[in-house]
């Protein structure tokens, strides 16, 4: 599949599994392909169209030519000098928390009224800490999670994502400082599995 797929489906408006198919190949954000696998929504197909359409523009941006110092000319078009463009270690840390609070909107009909309330105090922290990164303030510090109300089937979930994102977290080395928190995190949770378990 070539990225001309890509600018065939968007001008032809393509069906839904058509467009899963061409992302699975071709992009390369895992939680993107996760919550595309979940079906059609008119959330999905919207973010689907987002994330095709910023892949082909991505392409073409890397396919054209660098420009000739010179023959710039004085009647071209001024590029707006206030438009903010995040510096590229921004983008790397603003990434995970946007697909973040994405997939957890995208969930928020599916979920019980406790899980419900739980992730839109989760989307409302990760706002917090998106707005910080983008306009470079100071991170806020992130409450600590009360895990000791979870029911076991909600600390098996809170547990595996922890697991996966210690995973991603190791192979950055500029969110290592994020390890020894979050460490902390999965071992309580796991020392509360464990009481749940044994009653």
């Amino acid at each position: 599949m070539e990225i001309g797929s890509i600018k065939n489906w968007l001008e032809k408006k393509g069906t839904y599994k058509e467009g899963v198919q061409l992302y699975e190949h071709l992009g390369s954000n895992q939680a993107l392909k996760d919550l595309f696998r979940k079906g059609e929504m008119a959330f999905t197909r919207d973010r689907l169209f987002k994330a095709l359409e910023q892949l082909l523009q991505e392409n073409s941006a890397i396919a054209k030519p660098a420009p000739v110092v010179g023959t710039f000319s004085e009647n071209s078009p001024k590029a707006e000098k206030n438009q903010k463009q995040p510096h590229p270690e921004e983008n790397g840390r603003l990434r995970p928390l946007l697909d973040e609070r994405t997939m957890l909107h995208a969930q928020l009909e599916r979920m019980g009224p406790k899980e419900c309330e739980a992730a839109c105090l989760r989307i409302l922290a990760l706002t917090k800490q998106i707005s910080a990164i983008y306009f470079k303030q100071e991170k806020p510090v992130e409450p600590p999670t009360d895990f000791t109300g979870m029911s076991e089937a909600k600390l098996i979930k809170e547990l595996t994502n922890m697991r996966c994102l210690r995973a991603k977290l190791k192979k950055n080395p500029k969110r290592q400082a994020e390890l020894p928190a979050l460490q902390e995190k999965i071992n309580t949770v796991s020392q509360l599995l464990q009481q749940t378990q044994n009653d």
